[in-house]
């Protein structure tokens, strides 16, 4: 049992001596916060965990167990006696030192009972969140009064915070090596944080040890999209793989979170676009999709099996200009050889696909002149 034992003092207008014994029986450290609804369902938490701390004591005033209305007040610090220079967390969102505000709380026989971060209660004003619990070593301070105008005083040394054996447990993901922390962490990538993923408001953030990458934990696919800065770009201007690539790349509207954009075109006989995912590592296994997530194929297969299941306007996929986009290809994704010689000359033929068709069309439409502009889609995954 952790006693603590304060010295001589005055609690009200009358002289009185207060013993004061906490004892812990219940700090449950560790809360969670629920992942964003785009996060794998591997991250997804069965409920949001409640952002409380169950916290039990005992009082005593002038040797007797204290019985009636006691106002407390909280603190998460970083010192083991006093006040420290941080709170972690306060019950009023105090920075630093005493909270001005104060919890009542009935006490019976001596003993109090309260949920840490509990917003109901009045003068509990701050929800328990994980941050509380970003550092290794943090302490709870209590203030306690018989008065809520005080005088408060402070019960030492301050009671170091521990876990509880199952939150040791949860350490570790089930099926990882590493821990994985979700949050709104904004610290610098370290070595102490290798491993942690964060949630920024848009992406995941992956730490590894160096810097935050981003990832995509959603459900494996490949984004079809019109790179919307490419609109009506000539063909024969677009420069190869290397400058159809980069437009997608640059796209102001290309999907987030992706490591790969390449443009969706055939450029040559060794590379067409049924060639992409043996020379650019194209996952065939996964959906083809918009970036408003409607299916346009199944799997790579599918898509270039001579129809779609929704043509590219409906889809999603169009934003604006022409309704054609340079292809260069046959339905199956091979190389038509009307591409604009590779994309490089003006005064070549170039095929086209068509954003309103779901029929072959939708790859293999209508040769235009490569002086003429047409859309560029790409693919994101």
């Amino acid at each position: 049992m952790f006693k603590t034992i304060l010295k001589r003092t005055r609690i009200s207008a009358r002289p009185a001596t207060l013993l004061v014994t906490v004892l812990v029986l219940a700090l449950v450290g560790g809360t969670a916060l629920a992942a964003p609804s785009a996060l794998s369902r591997l991250f997804e938490p069965a409920a949001s965990p409640p952002t409380l701390v169950s916290y039990q004591g005992y009082v005593k005033v002038s040797s007797v167990a204290y019985s009636g209305t006691g106002y407390f007040k909280f603190a998460v610090m970083d010192a083991a006696s006093g006040n420290g220079a941080t709170n972690y967390w306060a019950n009023d969102g105090a920075a630093s030192g005493e909270p001005s505000a104060s919890v009542a709380l009935t006490v019976d026989s001596g003993l109090f009972n309260v949920m840490l971060g509990d917003t109901s209660l009045a003068g509990m004003t701050q929800p328990l969140t994980q941050g509380a619990f970003n550092q290794t070593i943090t302490y709870l301070r209590v203030w306690f009064s018989q008065s809520a105008g005080g005088p408060f005083q402070a019960l030492d040394p301050n009671q170091r915070i521990g876990s509880v054996a199952y939150a040791l447990r949860a350490e570790r993901a089930l099926t990882s090596d590493i821990a994985l922390g979700v949050g709104d962490n904004t610290n610098a990538c370290t070595s102490a944080l290798s491993g942690n993923l964060r949630w920024t408001g848009s992406v995941y953030q992956l730490c590894d040890g160096i810097s935050w990458r981003t990832v995509q934990l959603s459900e494996g696919k490949v984004v079809l999209y019109q790179a919307n800065n490419a609109i009506a770009i000539v063909g024969g201007a677009i420069g190869g793989r290397t400058g159809a690539d980069t437009l997608c790349q640059s796209a102001s509207n290309k999907p987030a979170g992706y490591s790969s954009y390449r443009a969706f075109i055939s450029v040559s006989a060794t590379d067409e676009i049924r060639d992409m995912p043996a020379n650019y590592g194209v996952p065939t296994s996964y959906a083809v999709r918009s970036t408003n997530n409607t299916l346009i194929a199944s799997n790579w297969s599918d898509l270039l099996d001579g129809s779609i299941n929704t043509y590219l306007a409906a889809a999603g996929v169009y934003v604006n200009g022409p309704y054609d986009w340079w292809s260069g290809s046959l339905q199956d994704g091979s190389l038509d050889g009307v591409n604009c010689a590779s994309w490089t000359n003006l005064n070549a033929p170039g095929r086209s696909g068509r954003f309103e068709y779901s029929n072959s069309n939708w790859i293999y439409a209508a040769v235009y002149g490569c002086n003429s502009g047409a859309n560029l889609l790409c693919i994101a995954y």
